[in-house]
């Protein structure tokens, strides 16, 4: 989920157009959206409005058959069983940066907000990213892999093996199609020969991925925390919620500069634990 608060009007600024900005700081949240693995991964699925801190997302439990004329003989049929979720933004976070009077008669903000927006785009990226796999592997399971694995192939054919069969009260077995496998980038290095790489005509409609490994989509990152060096995990098994302000720019007091500011907040949360497997090195 990531929204942008609208504008409540369109004002001039230094000769720039609110509505200018609002392009610009579209062409961020693009970026992000195109570019990040974590929103490529996310749980979108999620409820509630993100301006009031929160959000939520649920899981149902598992329906079961029972013999015909079971639910007439009850008068009822069975309840529907839910486990709630509450993702909190609780992340406030700024990017705040000055242009000098020069750059801005010579540019424009928006003109200049745009040369920066990739910038700040990338900044983004990282900080989204790093978040989502740091709490990934503290909210998922350690894989420990039997001691006949010695090699990454190993173990992840294991754990590929073990996130297929999760059976719970909300699971009954995992589809390959579902899975998604990050590796560090040292990871790859040691994986990259039982990669099969993508036709350049599948690569959108998987995701992005940089090839697939036994039929999972491979993602490679150097945003794993240390000591990770792959996460197996089911698509939407981690919920991160970004809510983007509105640009805003204002003159610095007693000075020609012009301030620009963007406020952002987000939250990530594992919401399926036991469908998020890492691997230590």
């Amino acid at each position: 989920m990531t929204i942008r608060q609208d504008a409540l009007s369109v004002k001039q600024i230094n000769g720039t157009a609110a509505a200018d900005l609002a392009i610009v700081q579209n062409q961020i949240i693009e970026n992000i959206e195109r570019s990040a693995i974590s929103v490529m991964l996310k749980n979108q699925n999620l409820s509630g409005n993100p301006q009031s801190g929160s959000v939520e997302t649920k899981r149902f439990r598992n329906s079961a058959s029972a013999a015909y004329g079971t639910a007439r003989t009850a008068a009822a049929g069975v309840d529907v069983r839910e486990e709630k979720v509450v993702i909190y933004l609780d992340q406030d976070r700024e990017i705040v940066e000055e242009i000098e009077h020069k750059d801005v008669v010579a540019y424009g903000v928006a003109d200049m907000l745009s040369r920066r927006s990739r910038n700040h785009s990338g900044s983004m990226i990282r900080e989204l990213d790093r978040a989502f796999f740091s709490t990934a592997v503290t909210g998922g399971t350690l894989f420990t892999a039997t001691t006949g694995a010695t090699t990454l192939k190993m173990r992840i054919d294991e754990a590929l093996v073990a996130l297929q069969t999760v059976s719970n009260n909300f699971v009954d077995g995992v589809e390959l199609e579902d899975i998604r496998l990050v590796l560090s980038v040292a990871g790859h290095s040691l994986l990259k020969n039982e990669i099969i790489a993508l036709e350049s005509s599948h690569i959108t409609t998987a995701d992005g991925a940089v090839g697939l490994y036994a039929g999972v989509p491979v993602y490679v990152t150097n945003r794993l925390p240390s000591g990770t060096q792959a996460i197996l995990m089911v698509r939407d098994s981690v919920a991160q919620p970004v809510l983007f302000e509105e640009y805003k720019v204002e003159e610095i007091p007693l000075s020609k500069a012009v301030g620009v500011s963007l406020f952002y907040a987000y939250g990530t949360k594992v919401v399926t634990p036991e469908l998020v497997l890492h691997l230590a090195v």
